[in-house]
Protein backbone atom coordinates (compact mmCIF):
# COMPACT_ATOMS: atom_id res chain seq x y z
CA UNK A 1 0.00 0.00 0.00
CA UNK A 2 1.46 3.35 -0.94
CA UNK A 3 2.87 5.49 2.22
CA UNK A 4 0.42 8.12 3.81
CA UNK A 5 1.91 11.47 3.31
CA UNK A 6 -0.98 13.30 5.20
CA UNK A 7 -3.92 12.80 6.73
CA UNK A 8 -6.56 14.48 9.46
CA UNK A 9 -10.56 15.70 9.15
CA UNK A 10 -11.76 18.09 6.68
CA UNK A 11 -15.21 19.83 6.00
CA UNK A 12 -16.11 19.26 2.62
CA UNK A 13 -19.53 21.16 1.02
CA UNK A 14 -22.13 18.71 -0.25
CA UNK A 15 -25.31 19.79 -2.37
CA UNK A 16 -28.33 18.46 -1.12
CA UNK A 17 -32.02 18.69 -2.59
CA UNK A 18 -33.09 21.98 -3.67
CA UNK A 19 -30.00 23.01 -4.05
CA UNK A 20 -28.85 23.17 -0.82
CA UNK A 21 -25.35 22.76 0.26
CA UNK A 22 -24.42 21.59 3.62
CA UNK A 23 -20.64 20.92 4.98
CA UNK A 24 -19.60 17.38 6.23
CA UNK A 25 -16.35 16.35 8.28
CA UNK A 26 -14.31 13.60 6.76
CA UNK A 27 -11.98 11.88 7.50
CA UNK A 28 -9.04 12.20 4.00
CA UNK A 29 -5.67 10.24 3.57
CA UNK A 30 -3.39 11.37 1.18
CA UNK A 31 -1.34 8.62 -0.47
CA UNK A 32 1.85 8.71 -2.56
CA UNK A 33 2.83 6.86 -5.93
CA UNK A 34 3.87 2.97 -5.84
CA UNK A 35 5.01 1.01 -8.73
CA UNK A 36 1.61 -0.23 -9.90
CA UNK A 37 -0.56 3.03 -8.43
CA UNK A 38 -0.62 6.94 -8.80
CA UNK A 39 -1.37 9.26 -5.68
CA UNK A 40 -4.54 9.67 -4.47
CA UNK A 41 -6.78 11.45 -2.59
CA UNK A 42 -8.81 8.42 0.36
CA UNK A 43 -12.15 9.93 2.17
CA UNK A 44 -13.18 8.08 4.93
CA UNK A 45 -16.72 8.62 7.00
CA UNK A 46 -14.42 8.72 10.27
CA UNK A 47 -11.07 8.47 11.43
CA UNK A 48 -12.35 5.44 13.43
CA UNK A 49 -13.85 3.51 10.29
CA UNK A 50 -9.80 4.63 8.37
CA UNK A 51 -8.59 2.90 11.43
CA UNK A 52 -10.02 -0.39 11.36
CA UNK A 53 -9.39 -0.70 7.55
CA UNK A 54 -13.25 -0.62 6.33
CA UNK A 55 -12.03 0.41 3.13
CA UNK A 56 -12.35 4.13 1.24
CA UNK A 57 -15.79 6.02 0.82
CA UNK A 58 -14.36 7.76 -2.13
CA UNK A 59 -11.04 7.91 -4.21
CA UNK A 60 -9.99 10.66 -6.15
CA UNK A 61 -6.63 9.90 -8.39
CA UNK A 62 -4.53 12.89 -9.09
CA UNK A 63 -4.45 11.58 -12.79
CA UNK A 64 -8.19 12.99 -12.40
CA UNK A 65 -7.26 16.40 -10.85
CA UNK A 66 -7.33 19.41 -13.42
CA UNK A 67 -6.76 22.34 -10.79
CA UNK A 68 -6.16 22.87 -6.93
CA UNK A 69 -6.67 26.40 -5.69
CA UNK A 70 -6.49 27.82 -1.99
CA UNK A 71 -9.78 30.62 -1.47
CA UNK A 72 -10.59 32.74 1.62
CA UNK A 73 -14.08 33.05 2.34
CA UNK A 74 -14.51 36.38 3.69
CA UNK A 75 -18.05 35.92 4.79
CA UNK A 76 -18.15 32.61 6.18
CA UNK A 77 -18.07 31.39 8.92
CA UNK A 78 -14.74 31.26 11.38
CA UNK A 79 -14.49 26.53 10.48
CA UNK A 80 -15.59 27.38 6.84
CA UNK A 81 -13.11 30.55 5.99
CA UNK A 82 -10.15 28.70 4.66
CA UNK A 83 -11.28 26.70 1.59
CA UNK A 84 -9.88 24.59 -0.94
CA UNK A 85 -11.18 23.78 -4.10
CA UNK A 86 -9.79 20.41 -6.60
CA UNK A 87 -11.31 20.95 -10.13
CA UNK A 88 -11.84 17.19 -11.27
CA UNK A 89 -12.78 16.04 -14.42
CA UNK A 90 -16.55 15.91 -13.80
CA UNK A 91 -17.45 18.39 -10.76
CA UNK A 92 -15.21 20.74 -8.34
CA UNK A 93 -15.03 19.60 -4.93
CA UNK A 94 -14.48 21.98 -1.98
CA UNK A 95 -12.65 21.92 1.37
CA UNK A 96 -12.81 23.35 4.37
CA UNK A 97 -10.23 23.43 7.43
CA UNK A 98 -10.15 25.31 10.67
CA UNK A 99 -7.40 27.53 10.18
CA UNK A 100 -5.13 29.12 7.13
CA UNK A 101 -2.22 27.21 8.11
CA UNK A 102 -3.41 23.67 7.90
CA UNK A 103 -5.34 24.14 5.07
CA UNK A 104 -2.30 25.51 3.42
CA UNK A 105 -0.52 22.25 4.46
CA UNK A 106 -3.05 20.16 2.35
CA UNK A 107 -2.89 22.22 -0.34
CA UNK A 108 0.84 22.25 -0.52
CA UNK A 109 1.28 18.57 0.01
CA UNK A 110 -1.83 17.82 -2.96
CA UNK A 111 0.05 20.69 -5.46
CA UNK A 112 3.43 18.83 -4.88
CA UNK A 113 1.63 15.17 -5.75
CA UNK A 114 -0.32 16.78 -8.50
CA UNK A 115 3.20 18.75 -10.12
CA UNK A 116 4.87 14.70 -9.75
CA UNK A 117 1.98 13.01 -11.40
CA UNK A 118 1.97 15.68 -14.63
CA UNK A 119 5.75 14.94 -14.64
CA UNK A 120 5.71 11.41 -14.64
CA UNK A 121 3.06 11.43 -17.58
CA UNK A 122 6.42 13.06 -19.54
CA UNK A 123 8.46 10.53 -18.82
CA UNK A 124 10.20 8.27 -21.96
CA UNK A 125 8.67 4.56 -22.00
CA UNK A 126 11.34 1.83 -22.05
CA UNK A 127 11.32 1.73 -25.88
CA UNK A 128 12.60 5.39 -26.07
CA UNK A 129 16.42 6.19 -24.85
CA UNK A 130 16.54 8.70 -21.87
CA UNK A 131 17.23 12.22 -22.61
CA UNK A 132 20.50 13.44 -21.11
CA UNK A 133 19.48 15.27 -17.36
CA UNK A 134 21.73 18.30 -18.97
CA UNK A 135 19.22 18.99 -21.82
CA UNK A 136 16.04 17.94 -20.16
CA UNK A 137 13.60 20.95 -19.24
CA UNK A 138 14.49 22.94 -16.68
CA UNK A 139 17.32 20.16 -15.47
CA UNK A 140 14.58 18.09 -14.25
CA UNK A 141 16.85 15.40 -12.98
CA UNK A 142 16.31 17.90 -9.60
CA UNK A 143 17.33 16.47 -5.90
CA UNK A 144 14.02 17.59 -4.16
CA UNK A 145 10.49 19.18 -5.62
CA UNK A 146 9.00 21.54 -2.70
CA UNK A 147 6.04 23.42 -2.81
CA UNK A 148 6.56 27.28 -1.75
CA UNK A 149 4.79 30.47 -1.38
CA UNK A 150 6.95 33.72 -2.30
CA UNK A 151 7.72 36.14 0.57
CA UNK A 152 7.36 39.90 -1.01
CA UNK A 153 10.94 41.27 -1.30
CA UNK A 154 12.00 44.25 -3.27
CA UNK A 155 13.76 42.05 -5.60
CA UNK A 156 10.66 40.12 -5.53
CA UNK A 157 8.79 42.73 -6.74
CA UNK A 158 11.19 43.87 -9.55
CA UNK A 159 11.13 39.91 -11.18
CA UNK A 160 7.10 40.03 -10.97
CA UNK A 161 6.97 37.40 -8.82
CA UNK A 162 3.20 37.59 -7.28
CA UNK A 163 2.90 36.63 -3.50
CA UNK A 164 1.30 32.89 -5.01
CA UNK A 165 2.20 29.49 -4.85
CA UNK A 166 4.77 28.40 -7.04
CA UNK A 167 7.21 24.77 -7.31
CA UNK A 168 10.83 25.14 -6.40
CA UNK A 169 13.14 22.20 -8.25
CA UNK A 170 16.61 21.60 -6.58
CA UNK A 171 18.65 20.51 -9.31
CA UNK A 172 22.29 19.58 -9.79
CA UNK A 173 23.39 22.97 -10.48
CA UNK A 174 20.77 25.65 -9.27
CA UNK A 175 17.34 25.90 -8.13
CA UNK A 176 14.34 26.55 -10.63
CA UNK A 177 11.32 27.98 -9.42
CA UNK A 178 8.23 26.63 -11.52
CA UNK A 179 4.69 28.12 -12.08
CA UNK A 180 2.44 24.84 -11.60
CA UNK A 181 -0.43 25.62 -13.01
CA UNK A 182 1.26 26.91 -16.41
CA UNK A 183 4.59 24.95 -16.00
CA UNK A 184 6.58 27.62 -16.96
CA UNK A 185 9.66 28.42 -15.46
CA UNK A 186 9.60 31.82 -13.72
CA UNK A 187 13.32 31.84 -12.28
CA UNK A 188 16.35 29.84 -12.03
CA UNK A 189 19.37 30.79 -9.90
CA UNK A 190 22.80 29.18 -9.89
CA UNK A 191 24.07 28.08 -6.59
CA UNK A 192 27.71 29.68 -7.96
CA UNK A 193 25.86 33.39 -8.06
CA UNK A 194 24.22 32.84 -4.64
CA UNK A 195 25.82 35.11 -2.19
CA UNK A 196 24.02 33.72 1.40
CA UNK A 197 21.30 31.76 2.08
CA UNK A 198 19.45 30.82 5.38
CA UNK A 199 16.03 29.47 6.81
CA UNK A 200 14.05 29.66 9.68
CA UNK A 201 11.30 26.96 10.76
CA UNK A 202 8.95 28.06 7.70
CA UNK A 203 11.29 30.05 5.74
CA UNK A 204 13.87 29.46 3.48
CA UNK A 205 15.95 32.60 1.94
CA UNK A 206 18.41 33.45 0.00
CA UNK A 207 20.77 36.65 -1.43
CA UNK A 208 21.65 36.95 -5.27
CA UNK A 209 24.65 38.51 -6.61
CA UNK A 210 24.05 40.58 -9.57
CA UNK A 211 25.49 37.95 -11.92
CA UNK A 212 22.11 35.93 -11.40
CA UNK A 213 19.23 36.36 -14.04
CA UNK A 214 17.10 38.06 -11.68
CA UNK A 215 20.11 40.69 -10.42
CA UNK A 216 21.24 40.93 -6.57
CA UNK A 217 18.76 40.98 -3.92
CA UNK A 218 16.74 38.83 -1.49
CA UNK A 219 14.26 36.42 -2.07
CA UNK A 220 12.12 34.49 0.90
CA UNK A 221 9.72 31.48 0.32
CA UNK A 222 7.36 30.31 2.69
CA UNK A 223 7.10 26.22 2.97
CA UNK A 224 6.90 24.19 6.01
CA UNK A 225 10.20 22.34 5.19
CA UNK A 226 12.31 25.19 4.74
CA UNK A 227 14.62 23.70 6.49
CA UNK A 228 14.77 19.99 4.92
CA UNK A 229 15.17 22.07 1.68
CA UNK A 230 18.45 24.32 3.67
CA UNK A 231 19.68 20.90 3.96
CA UNK A 232 19.55 19.35 0.25
CA UNK A 233 20.31 22.94 -1.11
CA UNK A 234 23.80 22.21 0.69
CA UNK A 235 24.17 19.07 -0.42
CA UNK A 236 23.81 19.66 -3.65
CA UNK A 237 26.06 22.48 -3.74
CA UNK A 238 28.58 20.12 -1.97
CA UNK A 239 27.94 17.22 -4.41
CA UNK A 240 28.50 20.16 -7.58
CA UNK A 241 31.67 21.11 -5.63
CA UNK A 242 33.48 17.83 -5.67
CA UNK A 243 32.58 17.65 -9.09
CA UNK A 244 32.74 20.95 -10.43
CA UNK A 245 36.77 21.78 -11.10
CA UNK A 246 35.48 25.43 -10.86
CA UNK A 247 34.73 24.90 -7.35
CA UNK A 248 31.35 25.98 -5.56
CA UNK A 249 31.55 26.73 -1.67
CA UNK A 250 28.46 28.06 0.91
CA UNK A 251 27.51 27.69 3.94
CA UNK A 252 23.75 28.29 5.20
CA UNK A 253 22.41 29.16 8.66
CA UNK A 254 19.87 27.57 10.37
CA UNK A 255 17.84 30.06 12.48
CA UNK A 256 15.80 28.16 15.02
CA UNK A 257 13.84 29.79 18.57
CA UNK A 258 17.18 28.83 20.36
CA UNK A 259 19.45 30.75 18.11
CA UNK A 260 20.16 33.71 20.06
CA UNK A 261 23.98 34.72 18.26
CA UNK A 262 24.03 38.19 17.09
CA UNK A 263 26.67 36.93 14.09
CA UNK A 264 26.49 34.41 11.52
CA UNK A 265 29.34 33.10 9.63
CA UNK A 266 28.82 32.86 5.90
CA UNK A 267 31.12 31.77 3.13
CA UNK A 268 30.35 32.96 -0.51
CA UNK A 269 29.49 30.76 -3.21
CA UNK A 270 32.15 33.01 -6.07
CA UNK A 271 33.89 30.37 -8.43
CA UNK A 272 37.55 29.90 -7.76
CA UNK A 273 38.44 32.01 -10.49
CA UNK A 274 37.56 35.09 -9.26
CA UNK A 275 40.02 36.90 -7.29
CA UNK A 276 40.80 35.22 -3.69
CA UNK A 277 38.70 36.97 -0.86
CA UNK A 278 38.95 37.04 2.84
CA UNK A 279 35.83 37.71 4.69
CA UNK A 280 35.10 40.41 7.98
CA UNK A 281 31.75 38.96 9.51
CA UNK A 282 29.16 41.83 10.38
CA UNK A 283 26.88 41.79 13.19
CA UNK A 284 23.28 40.93 11.31
CA UNK A 285 20.25 42.83 9.79
CA UNK A 286 17.06 41.79 10.98
CA UNK A 287 14.85 43.08 7.91
CA UNK A 288 11.28 43.81 7.76
CA UNK A 289 9.83 42.75 4.29
CA UNK A 290 7.63 45.66 3.10
CA UNK A 291 4.19 44.11 2.47
CA UNK A 292 4.71 41.20 4.36
CA UNK A 293 3.37 40.17 8.16
CA UNK A 294 6.46 38.69 8.59
CA UNK A 295 7.51 39.65 11.91
CA UNK A 296 11.34 41.18 12.46
CA UNK A 297 13.71 38.27 12.70
CA UNK A 298 11.98 35.85 10.57
CA UNK A 299 14.24 36.19 8.50
CA UNK A 300 18.18 37.30 8.01
CA UNK A 301 20.26 38.82 5.62
CA UNK A 302 24.21 38.16 6.40
CA UNK A 303 25.85 41.25 5.29
CA UNK A 304 29.63 40.51 4.40
CA UNK A 305 32.35 42.39 2.80
CA UNK A 306 35.85 41.39 1.42
CA UNK A 307 38.76 42.90 0.09
CA UNK A 308 41.23 41.16 -2.34
CA UNK A 309 44.26 39.66 -1.15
Amino acid sequence: MAACIKQGSLHVLISGVWKTKKWQKKFYVLRGFTDTATARLECHTSEEDFQSDKGAEYTYSFDEIADIRYREAPGASPEHKHTCEIGCKRKVIVFSAPSSGEMQEWVMAMMALKFETDERKKQPTANVPRQNDIYEPLGVASRLTVPVKIEPTDASRRCRLDEAEYILHVCRAELVLMDPRSKEMKQQWFYRYIRTYTNTPDVFSFECGRRCNSGEGLFSFSTPTAADLAVEVQAAVDALQSSDPSGVESKYTSMTKQATTDTATTTSARPSESPRVSYVNVPEVKETMTGSQTSPGRCMRVHCRYTAV
